[in-house]
């Protein structure tokens, strides 16, 4: 090892402020187009722990060597898809959440200066949106799944033991048998980390937890997010019917007092009457919980959509169903007008 080397890099990377020059440094030694794929896919994935420690630095020092310069190789993927790690909670992989980092820099300097570089950071971008548009939209997901599903099952069956999950037992699921709906939410993550990135890429403004979609011109089977300015989406529509033309506000507001999750969902359609499959979305991290319980599963099985009760009258229940591993409740829905959907207890 030549750590002369390592030294030098250390030094430029505290000693060069972020701009032109440090583009044109960090080309001279790293592959940009490498250290730029190694981010996007950081960012994709979630990746809440790698920056500071889980990787390698590496470059070829042989005489002669054809690319001299440093690469980053990654490892210890745990952290990612969603998983957290909530110190002393038992399942603490149940707990589903996607939009806390778009890349968190662990102080490590040579990627902050990188994301305070226009050039660097907008390749970066650039990057991201070829990779979710084209190279991992959710076909290769679902292709991956199906192709490892045989392999992964066995061990999703299994509890910590003296034979795994020795050191981190609550980096497991807290129950056999669910496997399908891990996998169900391993893709709505995807769904609603690409929202969240193509927001934060957009820099939009606004309030959290509003938004609003026009819808013209849409087809039956067309899917709709409500995500709003930060990233966090409210609400995913598949419409069951052709729409020609409206307009939805949504928004999600806090609602003391019920059985199940603490808020309440509006939506005003201005146009044409909707007819479709909502999905509502909440929040239920020991960060961020919204729900009456702070543990990843608990009775969010019985979780249902509701219409809020006239005048303090009893609610009106929708046949829904329900994913507590990535907080998703569904059910068929006309939306004209204003609407309002509470989530409850059954």
């Amino acid at each position: 090892m030549n750590w002369t080397g390592l030294l030098e890099l250390i030094r430029w990377a505290r000693a060069t402020p972020a701009g032109a020059r440090y583009a044109s440094e960090f080309a001279e030694r790293f592959d940009v187009e490498a250290i730029t794929d190694f981010l996007a896919i950081h960012v994709l994935t979630h990746d809440l722990d790698s920056l500071d420690i889980d990787y390698w630095l590496y470059r070829d020092e042989a005489e002669g060597a054809q690319d001299p310069r440093w690469r980053f190789i990654p490892w210890d993927k745990n952290l990612t898809f969603g998983t957290h790690y909530f110190s002393g909670i038992r399942g603490e992989n149940d707990y589903f959440d996607y939009d806390q980092d778009f890349l968190r820099t662990m102080g490590n300097a040579l990627v902050t200066k990188f994301m305070q570089t226009p050039a660097l950071r907008d390749a970066l971008y650039a990057r991201l949106a070829q990779l979710m548009a084209e190279d991992f939209e959710l076909g290769y997901y679902q292709q991956r799944i199906d192709a490892l599903r045989p392999v992964v099952a066995p061990s999703m069956a299994r509890q910590p033991d003296d034979q795994a999950y020795v050191v981190h037992p609550g980096q497991n699921h807290s129950a056999p048998g669910f496997l399908d709906y891990h996998l169900k939410a391993l893709i709505d993550f995807v769904e609603l980390r690409y929202r969240f990135v193509a927001r934060r890429i957009e820099g939009a403004s606004g309030p959290a937890y509003a938004t609003s979609e026009s819808l013209s011109e849409r087809s039956a089977g067309e899917v709709v997010y409500f995500t709003d300015p930060r990233g966090w989406t409210l609400a995913r529509l598949e419409l069951g019917a052709a729409v020609s033309s409206a307009t939805v506000s949504a928004r999600v507001e806090e609602q003391a007092g019920l059985d199940g999750v603490d808020r309440l969902w509006s939506f005003e359609v201005d146009g044409d009457p909707i007819q479709g499959k909502l999905s509502l979305y909440y929040r239920n991290t020991p960060t961020e919980n919204w729900y009456a319980e702070l543990e990843p599963i608990g009775r969010q099985w019985e979780l249902a959509l509701a219409r809020p009760g006239q005048d303090g009258g009893e609610p009106i229940f929708i046949e829904s169903t329900t994913n507590p591993y990535s907080n998703r409740v569904e059910a068929e829905v006309s939306l004209a007008g204003q609407q309002r959907f509470v989530l409850l207890h059954r």
